[in-house]
């Protein structure tokens, strides 16, 4: 990993890195065998911890070499070395284990892979349901603590995990349907997927980000507290904006009392207000900052989100829209070109910063993601009069061939 990190920009020397890494993997893959193969508990000349850890860095790690190079083979072995870990720490425990730092660390960077992976491998619904089955879902404050690697509770990665395979799943929705037809089967199929995103959405909403002075000291100045608070009050926010993006349904009401469906312009709106409010969060954290490995991912959900009018309104045209109609008034402006482009601008500003601090060629994929679905969708606007469909970050990834890990 150091290696892979020193040479980034010396493309000449990265056979060294690419060396250390293939011995890395063999040993690695030597050991595993070992591992999985035994029965009960591990050989005790074995490190499974280390080489669940292993596991997880390397294939974390892997677009450090080659940009590009999802190497998504580890992430099996890592599951089943995990599961592995956890039966051979706990199968002695009589009940609910007692919160375990080691377990609950290992959880934590477990979660934030899966997240990470979910976005670029096609699974089950239920494929990182075996997270929830070790991870305590109640409202005390060691299940909702940030991850001390992470950074941001477990949980809510796992969320994010959930939302990524979503995404996956509605686009295969969406394909096999576009080849087989008819639409009865895409309805049947869409509904599954909408149940599960309703269940997401819910335990997102719910979840309560611990305050700031609820969270252990960190040690670190330039990283209180405070600055995990706010992530976590960021990944809630996320998940939920590309839950709303995905499925725009979710934002309707139909309880006894009310009865409400968004139109477009309303639902646009409410992914703007949703998107700059994350930004909002990021931006008070300061550069310095330790939480900017972690943020490139919201920032790629919140800055897609992005897509207003291309055609700047003058000041004068928008005084008497707000004195005729107060309401409509106020809720145009998060849509106004102006205000889009300082928020786009401040986007860029933030990548740019990511990218000079981290070093890594993915962050440069998030600025080239970002900026293309702006480009399309400034086009879409630019021939439409109406509102336009929301042009996803995902698609553009795939189209554009920028997949990598934005961690």
């Amino acid at each position: 990993m150091s290696s892979a990190h020193l040479h980034r920009l010396e493309k000449d020397r990265m056979r060294y890195s690419l060396e250390h890494r293939t011995q890395a993997i063999s040993q690695l893959a030597s050991n595993i065998t070992n591992v999985t193969g035994a029965e009960g508990s591990a050989p005790a000349n074995l490190d499974t911890t280390a080489l669940l850890l292993s596991s997880i860095l390397l294939g974390m790690t892997s677009t450090w070499h080659d940009v590009s190079m999802l190497d998504l083979v580890h992430l099996k072995g890592a599951r089943t070395l995990f599961q592995k870990w956890m039966f051979n720490a706990h199968r002695q425990s009589v009940g609910p284990s007692l919160y375990d730092p080691k377990s609950s660390f290992l959880l934590g960077v477990m979660a934030y892979w899966e997240a990470l992976a979910s976005f670029h491998v096609d699974q089950n619904l239920e494929a990182v349901d075996y997270l929830w089955d070790m991870c305590n879902r109640g409202t005390n404050s060691e299940a909702c603590c940030p991850n001390p690697l992470t950074g941001v509770s477990t949980s809510l990665f796992i969320s994010m995990a959930q939302v990524g395979t979503l995404s996956r799943q509605l686009r295969l929705v969406d394909r096999l349907c576009s080849l087989a037809g008819p639409d009865k089967y895409k309805g049947e199929m869409y509904l599954s997927l909408l149940d599960k995103a309703k269940e997401v959405e819910k335990f997102v909403r719910d979840y309560a980000v611990l305050a700031a002075d609820e969270i252990s000291a960190t040690g670190d100045d330039l990283t209180p507290s405070s600055h995990l608070h706010t992530m976590g009050l960021v990944y809630q926010l996320s998940i939920l904006l590309e839950l709303y993006r995905l499925f725009p349904e979710l934002l309707r009401s139909s309880d006894d009392q009310i009865n409400y469906s968004p139109n477009p312009s309303e639902t646009k709106h409410f992914l703007d207000t949703l998107a700059t409010n994350i930004l909002t969060l990021l931006v008070s954290i300061p550069p310095t900052s330790r939480t900017k490995a972690i943020q490139v991912l919201p920032l790629i959900i919140a800055g897609s989100a992005l897509q207003g009018q291309t055609q700047p309104s003058s000041s004068t045209s928008l005084l008497p829209l707000c004195i005729r109609d107060p309401i409509q008034g106020i809720m145009s402006l998060s849509s106004n070109s102006l205000i889009t482009n300082y928020w786009r601008r401040v986007v860029m500003d933030k990548i740019t910063s990511l990218r000079d601090y981290v070093g890594l060629d993915s962050v440069d994929h998030a600025r080239r993601i970002v900026e293309g679905v702006w480009m399309r969708a400034d086009s879409m606007s630019s021939r439409s009069a109406g509102a336009c469909s929301m042009v996803s970050w995902l698609d553009v990834m795939r189209e554009e061939k920028l997949q990598t890990f934005f961690g």
